[in-house]
């Protein structure tokens, strides 16, 4: 594991150190999904915006922990 971390002198220190511990994962991960797109047309082509958002409904470890997959998506993409 790499960690970047201020010291007491607010400098940061680069550490390596071995992480060898194991977790239990939740097998199934359900949640919800939501986003909108946007296709802005072009002269040989179109352009497709999507912003989505992912919130994981199930912890992810078996501690007592508050960990969740939830994350925030950007798509960008061509249609030739």
């Amino acid at each position: 594991m790499y960690t970047y971390a201020p010291d007491e002198n607010n400098v940061l220190t680069y550490k390596v150190s071995d992480f060898k511990e194991k977790t239990k994962l939740a097998s199934l991960n359900y949640g919800v999904v939501g986003g909108i797109g946007l296709s802005i047309p072009f002269d040989k082509f179109e352009m497709v915006i999507k912003p989505d958002y992912k919130f994981g409904l199930r912890e992810l470890d078996s501690f007592s922990t508050s960990f969740f997959n939830s994350y925030i998506r950007l798509n960008i993409g061509f249609k030739i």
